[in-house]
């Protein structure tokens, strides 16, 4: 291909580099999760073979998953020869010192022939050609373990140097050869012809694996042992072979013989079941289901559809046998299950597998190739040799709390159960507590690189209450608090310092698992809190743990940088020289633990060890810390601490003190709850409320409505808002709200059922039946010239909301606020819109502003000042007539105070007057907008004082705490205190609007002025169109003096003037120009002759000529 000049060569380079092809075996290198499993160093706990009991153990080990899929490929070849020779008796393994490993069977050995159609030895494609194998034709039914192609040439991929030797007795042939470098280079194989040997075929594979891949530095004494536990399942599932590992014969040569070497463990005689292709054994357990399982050689750890199959016939027919003896209405499949182990070995056609590391069969089972119909009878055998139908029953009962005996059973349909709680070894066990189901479903994806053997899961749903000043019966009432106390099996009054009330435990640790955000560090410190009120020493041993996940995660090219705050994002994207260059990288989010895939999971599990972090509690520090954080007699320390912080990051420590995290993680939650539950006084919104605002006016909506709980998913994606479209959606109705004592004036309009005055708007409909849509008056209060002159938040990289919009009046004044953060509560009283107007223009003429009375539209009670200073009392409406004939008298309540609802006068008030029969006739003629309630009572005393009294409020303005204009939390003494602030803020935006109105008029007409002497140019013929490509124009344009696009920062944009049409190059349309210029000169002038009271005094006319009180 040939190329006219060096940029078109040099884009072909890139392509080339980009687009390169990877080979298959490249591919394998770069890529091997795909095909042998993570090359990552995992702890679990599995089964292994103890030379001490001659039995299988339970034990904790460090292995590279990758590293025995490898191994596990030349066993399993070696195994399924013999089903193609029934002959072979023999399988020696070994691993040498020097760290090459053999793997020999005897039996008919790979045919030494050379291909028909390739051309190569057979052995030579079968281990050094990817995708070659003898299993390939799905036609034909086989039941052995590699199907694939990939096998022995993966373990050869992975190996320095790997080697094969055929022995063919029959023909006298000997067959060697040997790959080296990851099978990127070979020998040339050797045939060696064998006269008159009496020995018999073999084949054996030796490899030296290459360590570096797999992060490993030598084949330690563990995954030896791993290995050698492989040699024992082919000894229990090849019958008839001998199996030898480094020289020493297993001493197992059958199923049932590899079976009894879990019996110490399992402690249960087997019952056994056996047909052509499948051998089942099942004894109880008293510890949890466990199933040990092959499919053709295969360790199926992970189970699969076979495991499946079997179980759930003998669940039912269990379940069958139990009805005869106890109730079995609500007993789930899962009591049963946690009965039982399950051994399994099976023969499947042509098998299928979740991976390439098969370690989960998902072949269906009418693929299976065989059935096996488990008989009633067996399972009866089986039953009345067992303690199942008493266990069944008894883990049904609900266990009493009151004992230190350990509870082996608890059900809980949420709980996932470690294998291990409530047995001996409960110390080693920890129960995670996740915040909700999808925390929990990505420990499970987890737990699969660990284990579930010594690891229960359980979700947290509902509120977590602080118990700090509850008794233990009143914490009981929490649903929380009493799963909690059953699944960890806590006693009240229990001292678990003391070792055998320690021992009754279910679990020795509790690991948080929750959000990386400020509400999961909530949940943390409640949880904390739980444990520390009753259990204090439990703090103190280090029984509270918590599991860290990544909140961001940058990720450029090959480099991926994790951050588990925002704090240390920012101060290392800070100190960044290139900032600019890794905020164009991939950035990842956490908004939740859901954010999460289940192959991140699985990395988090892979360090364990460095994402566990657990508490400490050493100091009296640590306990105070706890105690005023959340004890209610502790509001003043608790404001002194939320004061006096400062943010700070995360640490890589494993330990973390509770003081710490109290003081600087909790403590950012709490000034985040202020944040989001105090409004700001210069707009008098929460940042819920912002956001709803932010997306109505930048979201343009057909016909301009939106149904409120479509505007709540468009609210939360635009905005970033984190914390459920539940919370949105209700501040939406409110927004919108317009009953009496709803808001003076509702942002937004309602259209549909939002809910009316007889239930404070809780009446209102569900959120996808009605709709809403921006109420005009909205952007006269809050004008789109103030949009970008405003401070905009950022989030996730992204541009949202303001930190505050800029009303022309104070809001907060207009609809009052209240709302409750950690350490204050804020109670602002709404006034007359035209009185703050009023007050305004008193500022705006330098005078003070005067009194205003609290003011609620459509009112039509009173509303008088106090003679305590700061209070208001809110008088409804009624009159009294006495009928002395009928010793009655009768009321007619016309006006109920603010925020005394229709419905709950009528239960809080009327309701009891019914109870003590004082209570003679009642009619309720009240409408939307009106109240009316004719009531006769029986003239008893002390019955009009205390009617009279239900019909006050008294509302107190000493409670003003709001967000200030720097975002700090402020107490304002009066109604003045606000108006200041705002005036300022207010004005400083109008002085800075003005100047940006005459800046942007002046580029406009920069504009206009520009296009004229660019039209004059070419009509004088000082410039020309002919023959000239828009660069040239663009650079003659430059030369005459002429700016790009004015409108446009930093542009160099000039199609402001290179699209004017042809039919634009005429004296008239110089002429329209020049009346614009004319036009947009007098703007210029007009608006340099305002100040920024004339913008001000501008806004408010506009607002008051369509507002309607």
């Amino acid at each position: 291909m040939l190329f006219k000049n060096a940029f078109f060569k040099r884009v072909f380079s890139i392509i080339v580099s980009k687009y390169r092809k990877q080979d298959l075996r490249e591919n394998i290198l770069l890529r091997p999760d795909s095909y042998i499993g993570s090359t990552k160093d995992i702890t679990c706990y599995q089964f292994l073979f103890n030379d001490e009991t001659n039995k299988m153990m339970r034990s904790k080990v460090s292995y590279v998953p990758g590293f025995i899929k490898i191994f596990d490929e030349i066993l399993v070849n070696a195994a399924d020869n013999k089903q193609r020779d029934p002959n072979m008796t023999s399988i020696d393994i070994s691993v040498s010192d020097y760290e090459e490993i053999k793997i020999r069977n005897n039996g008919k050995c790979i045919p030494i022939q050379i291909h028909p159609t390739m051309d190569l030895y057979i052995p030579t494609l079968l281990m050094g050609h990817l995708l070659t194998s003898s299993n390939y034709d799905d036609n034909e039914k086989r039941i052995v373990g590699g199907r694939n192609g990939y096998g022995a040439k993966l373990c050869n991929i992975y190996s320095k140097q790997f080697s094969i030797t055929c022995f063919d007795s029959k023909n006298g042939k000997k067959f060697s050869q040997t790959w080296y470098d990851n099978m990127s280079k070979c020998d040339v194989p050797t045939i060696e012809e064998v006269q008159h040997s009496n020995s018999e075929d073999y084949t054996e594979v030796s490899f030296i694996p290459d360590l570096s891949r797999f992060n490993m530095k030598s084949i330690n004494n563990e995954v030896i042992n791993i290995l050698r536990k492989r040699a024992f399942d082919v000894a229990g599932t090849c019958d008839g072979i001998k199996v030898s590992f480094n020289g020493d014969l297993i001493n197992v040569s059958n199923f049932e013989e590899y079976v009894n070497l879990y019996l110490l463990e399992m402690k249960e005689t087997l019952k056994v079941f056996k047909t052509n292709r499948w051998e089942i054994y099942i004894s109880q357990s008293l510890q949890g289901f466990q199933q040990v399982s092959f499919v053709n050689n295969i360790a199926t750890l992970n189970g699969g559809s076979h495991v499946n199959y079997i179980t759930s016939q003998i669940v039912k027919h269990i379940k069958d046998l139990l009805k005869k003896k106890i109730d079995v209405t609500r007993l789930k499949n899962f009591h049963i299950q946690s009965n039982l182990n399950v051994f399994i070995k099976c023969s499947i056609e042509n098998p299928s597998f979740s991976s390439q590391t098969k370690e989960e069969l998902t072949s269906k089972i009418s693929e299976f190739g065989s059935k096996c119909v488990i008989p009633n009878s067996f399972i009866s055998d089986f039953l009345e040799n067992s303690t199942i139908p008493e266990s069944i029953e008894n883990s049904t009962k609900r266990q009493s709390v009151g004992t230190t005996k350990k509870a082996k059973i608890v059900f809980n349909p949420k709980l996932e159960d470690a294998f291990y709680a409530g047995s001996d070894n409960s110390k080693e066990c920890s129960l995670f507590l996740t915040e909700g189901d999808s925390a929990k479903a990505l420990v499970i994806a987890g737990l699969s690189v660990i284990g579930k053997d010594y690891y229960g899961v359980f979700p947290l749903k509902g509120k977590i209450i602080n118990v700090r000043g509850l008794s233990f019966n009143d914490s009981m009432k929490s649903d929380v608090f009493r799963n909690i106390v059953e699944i960890v099996n806590l006693k009240e009054n229990v001292d678990y310092s003391q070792d055998h009330n320690r021992n009754s435990l279910r679990y020795g640790k509790v690991i948080l698992f929750c959000d990386q955000d400020f509400d999961g560090v909530h949940i943390k410190g409640l949880i904390i809190n739980l444990f520390h009120k009753f259990w204090p020493e439990l703090v103190e041993s280090g029984f509270i743990q918590t599991f860290k996940t990544p909140l961001i995660k940058v990720t450029r090219g090959k480099e991926t940088f994790k951050f588990y705050s925002k704090f240390d994002f920012d101060e290392w994207l800070n100190k960044r020289e290139n900032k600019e260059d890794f905020l164009k990288c991939k950035i990842k989010y956490y908004k939740g633990l859901g954010t999460s895939t289940e192959e991140e999971a699985k990395e988090y599990f892979k360090e364990f060890d460095r994402n566990l972090i657990t508490f400490t509690c050493n100091s009296e520090n640590d306990h105070s810390s706890i105690k005023n954080a959340f004890s209610k007699t502790s509001t003043s320390d608790r404001k002194e601490m939320i004061q006096n912080h400062t943010s700070t990051g995360t640490s890589d420590s494993n330990s973390l003190p509770i003081s710490t995290f109290i003081n600087s993680d909790l403590v950012d939650f709490f000034k985040y709850d202020i944040k989001r539950s105090i409004p700001n006084v210069v707009d008098g919104l929460k940042p819920s409320q912002r956001k709803v605002l932010y997306t109505m006016f930048n979201k343009k909506f057909k016909n301009g409505k939106i149904k409120v709980n479509q505007l709540a998913g468009i609210t939360a994606d635009f905005s970033l808002y984190h914390h459920g479209e539940d919370f949105l959606t209700s501040t939406i109705v409110k927004m919108a709200q317009n009953f009496v004592g709803a808001e003076n004036i509702n942002l937004l309009e309602p259209d549909g059922q939002f809910g009316t005055r007889a239930c404070g708007g809780s009446d209102s409909a569900a959120g996808r039946y009605i709709h809403t849509f921006l109420n005009p008056l909205t952007r006269l209060l809050f004008p789109k010239e103030d949009d970008k002159l405003l401070n905009y938040t950022e989030e996730e990289n992204q541009i949202t909301e303001p930190i505050y919009y800029v009303p022309i009046i104070p809001m907060i004044l207009v609809n009052g606020g209240k709302g409750i953060g950690t350490g204050w509560n804020t109670f602002v009283c709404p006034y007359n819109p035209v009185d703050i107007i009023n007050n305004i223009r008193l500022m705006l003429d330098e005078k003070e502003p005067i009194k205003m009375v609290p003011y609620f539209r459509n009112f039509k009670g009173s509303v008088t000042e106090t003679k305590v200073n700061g209070s208001f009392e809110i008088k409804g409406v009624s009159k009294i007539f006495f009928n002395d004939l009928e010793n009655t008298l009768k009321i007619v309540i016309t006006e109920l105070p603010i925020g005394l609802w229709t419905d709950t006068f009528k239960e809080k008030i009327l309701q009891p007057f019914h109870e003590k029969k004082i209570l003679k006739s009642f009619r309720d003629l009240t409408d939307d907008n009106n109240i009316e309630f004719q009531i006769i009572l029986s003239k008893e005393k002390n019955v009009p004082i205390k009617l009279a009294k239900s019909l006050k409020k008294l509302v107190n303005t000493k409670s003003m705490v709001l967000l200030d204009g720097k975002d700090n939390l402020k107490h304002y003494k009066d109604r003045n205190e606000i108006f200041e602030e705002f005036f300022n803020i207010r004005k400083n935006l109008y002085e800075k609007r003005l100047l940006n109105e005459i800046n942007i008029l002046s580029r406009q007409l920069l504009i206009y002025k520009n296009q004229r002497d660019y039209i004059n140019n070419i009509l004088s013929n000082k410039m020309s169109l002919i023959n000239k490509s828009k660069k040239v124009m663009i650079e003659n344009l430059k030369s005459k003096g002429f700016c790009p696009n004015p409108l446009k920062e930093n542009s160099n944009d000039y199609d402001y003037l290179t699209n004017i049409s042809l039919y634009q190059f005429t004296d008239k349309e110089i002429s329209k120009l020049e009346q614009k210029i004319a036009e947009e000169s007098k703007k210029i002038n007009s608006y340099k002759m305002l100040t920024w009271k004339d913008l001000w005094n501008n806004d408010l006319s506009k607002f008051e000529a369509s507002y309607k009180p």
